[in-house]
């Protein structure tokens, strides 16, 4: 079983307003911004080979994909790193911004500059509005870097640009123990204010490849799985999914919520009668 400044002109002895000074950044305002791009269809993807739009508003990479401001088009131009630097700016971070370059490398040269900087083994917990970067190879590397948005016990929750040709969300169960996950830094000036815990629809990464994919139930009980096989032709989203059936006679039931309750990386479900009875169904997704 197995288991979202005005600057008046002086004229006529007119007096000169200065500019209103930003507002510190929040936590609460990096999410925002984050879950902003993230919904943005114009945007929130690449154009053929790493054109993007993020590449070219923060680095001017070279015009790309026939759109006005959108930079990059090749294998050197990957663009995680624009998108959370994008993100830190939009929301308001100033200080240190220009030590941030194309590479995600340096958000961790950042952190270390400015003293922001945890690595995931230490006693750090990250927090919303941190960006987390990752070696994939476990050489040392870092390949990519994305913006965390919550933490729940050891599950820790991102919006990413760059991954899989676009801006999503991913979730990492046991972060503390995943060697692909870096490190943090804490962008400077940021507030402690933290947004609330993001709510959790009947979604999960049932299928444990990265992507969320949906369980519903239907009227007669049966439990279905739509697995998350995103893809993007040319910029233009879509997704497609046949449903499998993975259950039947949940009927009986009045609430499922999903948890990795055993600890293994994999959500769960758990399963309420109207008598109060709560059970367990371990995902042993193959």
């Amino acid at each position: 079983m197995l288991v979202i400044a005005i600057a008046v002109g002086v004229a006529g002895g007119s007096a000169l307003v200065a500019p209103a000074a930003h507002a510190a950044p929040t936590r609460a305002g990096i999410v925002s911004i984050a879950t902003r791009e993230l919904n943005n269809s114009s945007r929130n993807h690449e154009i053929g080979n790493n054109c993007s739009y993020y590449g070219g508003v923060m680095f001017g990479w070279p015009s790309c994909g026939g759109r006005a401001g959108w930079g990059g088009g090749g294998d050197w131009y990957a663009w995680c790193a624009g998108f959370a630097k994008y993100v830190w700016r939009e929301a308001g971070v100033t200080s240190g911004m220009s030590q941030i370059d194309g590479y995600a490398r340096s958000f961790k040269t950042y952190g270390q500059n400015q003293g922001t900087w945890h690595s995931r083994g230490s006693s750090y917990v990250p927090k919303p509005g941190d960006a987390v970067t990752f070696d994939w190879g476990n050489n040392g590397d870092i390949d990519h870097v994305g913006i965390v948005t919550s933490l729940s016990g050891t599950t820790l929750r991102t919006i990413e640009g760059n991954t899989s040709d676009r801006v999503a969300r991913h979730t990492y169960y046991n972060y503390k123990n995943n060697s692909q996950i870096e490190g943090f830094t804490t962008a400077v000036g940021v507030t402690q204010e933290t947004p609330p815990v993001e709510p959790e629809p009947w979604v999960a990464d049932v299928t444990g490849d990265g992507f969320h994919d949906l369980v519903g139930r239907t009227t007669d009980g049966t439990l279905m799985l739509y697995s998350n096989n995103f893809v993007r032709d040319d910029g233009d989203p879509y997704s497609t999914s046949a449903s499998r059936e993975i259950g039947s006679g949940w009927g009986n039931f009045n609430t499922v919520v999903h948890a990795d309750v055993t600890g293994d990386g994999f959500a769960d479900l758990v399963a309420r009668k109207p008598d109060g009875t709560l059970w367990l169904y371990s995902n042993n997704f193959v």
